[in-house]
């Protein structure tokens, strides 16, 4: 399944540690996201970020989406609603590979109830500029979005 992710931004001296994230969005077009928490530990805490976590052992990749989205806003999403999109690489020491999907279904403000994480919100892409996003996911969002005015412009 990996190879079903290209590699968007600067994916060099990419650890094996994985994590994914998923692409969520409402029927509006508005891309939920999370607020990361404000913690030592917790790796560009204050930024707005992708739902999504690390891969634990013996999970392939679309069951580590699934039970993120699960855990952090209690959204089920069946692996037929997830479609690989990008991965890249974290920042940290350990340069985690986070592959991230896009999710088929919308998921609105009523269904989200937040169990990980400061924070989220429903973004539309004029708000995204002011937006500080997780440095590293930046390139997955910017191709995903361009991807996505593409589609919207075709006949």
């Amino acid at each position: 399944m990996r190879d079903k992710f290209r590699a968007i931004g600067d994916v060099s001296d990419a650890g094996k540690a994985e994590a994914v994230g998923v692409i969520l969005e409402d029927a509006s077009g508005r891309l939920l996201l999370q607020l990361r928490d404000l913690r030592d530990e917790v790796i560009f805490g204050g930024y707005w970020s992708f739902f999504g976590g690390g891969v634990e052992g013996g999970e392939t990749l679309i069951e580590a989406a699934q039970r993120e989205t699960e855990e952090e806003i209690g959204v089920a999403l069946a692996a037929t609603e997830l479609a690989p999109f990008g991965w890249t690489r974290s920042l940290s020491v350990r340069r985690t590979r986070i592959y991230v999907f896009t999710a088929t279904r919308t998921v609105e403000p009523v269904d989200v109830t937040l169990d990980e994480g400061a924070g989220f919100a429903f973004w539309d892409e004029r708000q995204l500029p002011k937006v500080p996003i997780v440095p590293f996911l930046q390139p997955v969002l910017q191709e995903y979005l361009e991807l996505r005015r593409k589609r919207r412009t075709l006949p």
